[in-house]
């Protein structure tokens, strides 16, 4: 079964573009708006897109929406994300009045992301080897979000899982809290999980917020960041809870770890091109891991990192204070 995933590196934004056995495109979060994601589809004109998933509507996921549809919808299938705010936002507005237009139109299918009472499959291999599933939010939690004087995206951010060889491998949390994330998803393995929140997830302050890392035991954590970002992504203490149990952290872009080589723009990392992905349009990030690529080994029954793993695990023992590394 030919199974990849591609991490991307699109700056301060979450994108995973996901390709599937019959040669189709299943994308998760498409990064903000002048995503580099738009540049790699003109040139991939032969792969259609089944399904584009966004987790919620924040413009670091879904800045590119208006102008992949604009620009792709006689190849995109359908799209699937929810109303997480009031009309009011003008963000919102212009996002959702792209969206209906296009199914007005007869462009695309469009659907709700929304768990029923167990978790719901998007997609499905014809052998049912694979399944990405919705576990977050369902309609009451999404109703309760929208009843609020202020709605906050965050707290109905959508939660999807990858289950292959039967088991799930991939967590994409989007910007869910870490106490969200360990009740949907308790006793879950995955090889590994996207964030949540660049690093950063809401409820740090809860008592809550620690004993949650124990509920999941990712294998890895890939942090989709921007090195020049304004809310103080990735936080030390999200990283330190999963490096102290044994768990290997990656970020995109390097941000806090060594100020030398952020100010001198000195990447750890330049592959992207290698791995067949766009480096960012941001022409001031710097990256530390950049992209990320998972291969599904049908033999073994586990995804494989791409070659450049290994490099960059041994590489970041020379930045000041990686935090990874616990240092």
């Amino acid at each position: 079964m030919d199974l990849r995933v591609d991490f991307w590196d699109v700056g301060q934004g979450d994108c995973s573009v996901i390709h599937l056995p019959n040669d189709e495109l299943f994308i998760i979060d498409v990064g903000p708006p002048k995503c580099s994601l738009v540049e790699w589809l003109e040139s991939q004109s032969r792969l259609k897109i089944h399904s584009i998933v966004i987790t919620h509507n924040d413009e670091d996921h879904a800045g590119c929406l208006e102008h992949i549809l604009e620009t792709f919808h006689p190849r995109i299938e359908r799209v699937v994300m929810m109303v997480d705010r009031h009309y009011q936002d003008e963000k919102m507005i212009r996002l959702l009045s792209c969206v209906l237009r296009h199914f007005d139109k007869g462009h695309i299918k469009l659907e709700n992301l929304q768990r029923a009472i167990k978790p719901t499959p998007l997609f499905w291999t014809e052998s049912g080897d694979s399944v990405i599933k919705v576990m977050h939010p369902n309609f009451a939690s999404s109703a309760k979000n929208l009843l609020k004087k202020n709605p906050a995206p965050n707290e109905v951010s959508g939660i999807l899982c990858l289950d292959t060889g039967g088991e799930t491998q991939i967590i994409w949390p989007g910007d869910a809290a870490m106490q969200t994330i360990a009740e949907v998803c308790k006793n879950i393995n995955p090889v590994m999980i996207v964030g949540p929140h660049h690093g950063a997830p809401i409820k740090r302050e809860q008592a809550s917020y620690s004993p949650s890392f124990d509920a999941i035991t990712p294998e890895n954590v890939f942090i989709s960041v921007g090195s020049h970002n304004s809310h103080s992504h990735p936080n030390k203490q999200f990283i330190e809870e999963h490096v102290s149990r044994g768990r290997s952290v990656s970020c995109s872009q390097l941000v806090h770890c060594d100020r030398h080589r952020y100010k001198e723009n000195l990447h750890v990392m330049n592959h992207h091109l290698l791995l067949g992905m766009m480096p960012p349009n941001e022409g001031n990030s710097v990256t530390c891991r950049g992209p990320i690529q998972l291969n599904w080994n049908d033999v073994d029954k586990c995804f494989e990192f791409d070659r450049f793993h290994s490099d960059h695990r041994a590489k970041i023992e020379d930045l000041h204070h990686p935090y990874c590394l616990g240092k």
